[in-house]
């Protein structure tokens, strides 16, 4: 498990951690679920640090 300050929060940042656990991180496109939304409608694009912090706004209070 691997845990990301929700202020330090970017594309870079995620991508290093998700790298110490997955071989070829680099080269992989990373999508997120906005709660409440099924797959079919709900799932977004990260694609830069603008992305990840819409991803963090939609984070629960009670995890930051």
């Amino acid at each position: 498990m691997s845990y990301v300050e929700i202020d330090k929060i970017s594309l870079p940042e995620i991508k290093g951690h998700l790298a110490d656990h997955v071989v070829g991180a680099d080269v992989m496109h990373l999508y997120w679920l906005r709660p409440g939304k099924k797959l079919s409608d709900g799932l977004m694009l990260l694609v830069d640090d603008g992305s990840c912090k819409v991803m963090a706004d939609h984070t629960s209070d009670h995890i930051r």
